[in-house]
């Protein structure tokens, strides 16, 4: 039986694609088909940290937002609300990363 694995992916440096699946096997042999976007966007958007952040100050005044383009991270972040999170969910959230991690070398 065929199974088909759908990954929406860029064209890398090199002009190489690369993806992993958990649904395939090291070793296994393939039947790659490669479908081109006729419009050569994105099936899901891509969103910058810079695009995030233009939305956040959008409604800054024209010259809060010159000021805006020569602050540095460090002052954007010290410009966000404070977080909400408990240490708890702060342990949580570490322990989900190192479970992460860890799967990696399996």
């Amino acid at each position: 039986m065929q199974t088909a694995i759908k990954i929406n992916t860029r064209v890398l440096a090199g002009n190489r694609v690369e993806f992993t699946s958990p649904e395939l096997v090291e070793g296994e042999y393939l039947e790659l088909i490669v479908l081109k976007n006729a419009n050569s966007e994105p099936a899901r958007p891509y969103i910058s940290m810079l695009d995030i952040a233009a939305k956040l100050h959008k409604d800054r005044s024209a010259e809060d937002s010159s000021a805006l383009k020569t602050e540095g991270v460090w002052d954007w972040m010290q410009s966000l609300p404070p977080s909400t999170l408990t240490m708890e969910d702060w342990v949580r959230i570490e322990k989900e990363i190192q479970e992460e991690k860890d799967s990696w070398d399996r």
